[in-house]
């Protein structure tokens, strides 16, 4: 990130910290991140993301991640995976590097918990109490 920092906008992100490289060091990955992001803004975020496909790229060969698949199968996976809206891009929230960075997925539909046969957790008394009534 520093190696971007210093060739981007002639070097103004990196001017943005510290000037002893001790301290740069020290400092948390995400704040600087933070500080990259907020002076040099679009371009930054293009870099990220070029770095995190060369990497994923990488590793899919080296580690023969890979799968064959025939091409109707392929079509129909990649038409069902875009039409669903459980991914987000949370390229607005800056506070933690590894949410500016990856794709999260959201777990379950809110929805769900609004059927009648959704458990919710029970306190220890609520168990005893269901326990005696279906005891009685």
């Amino acid at each position: 990130m520093l190696a971007f920092a210093t060739k981007s906008k002639g070097g103004k992100a990196l001017k943005a910290l510290p000037k002893d490289q001790l301290d740069i060091g020290r400092l948390p990955r995400q704040y600087v991140a933070n500080v990259i992001y907020y002076v040099c803004g679009e371009e930054f975020d293009q870099w990220i993301s070029k770095t995190i496909e060369a990497r994923n790229k990488k590793l899919t060969e080296e580690r023969d991640l890979l799968i064959e698949m025939d091409p109707e199968v392929a079509r129909v996976f990649q038409a069902s995976t875009s039409v669903s809206s459980k991914w987000h891009r949370f390229r607005h929230a800056l506070p933690n590097l590894f949410c500016f960075l990856y794709d999260i997925a959201q777990k379950g539909v809110s929805a769900h918990l609004l059927k009648p046969s959704a458990k919710r957790r029970r306190t220890k008394q609520q168990i005893q109490t269901d326990k005696l009534r279906a005891a009685k």
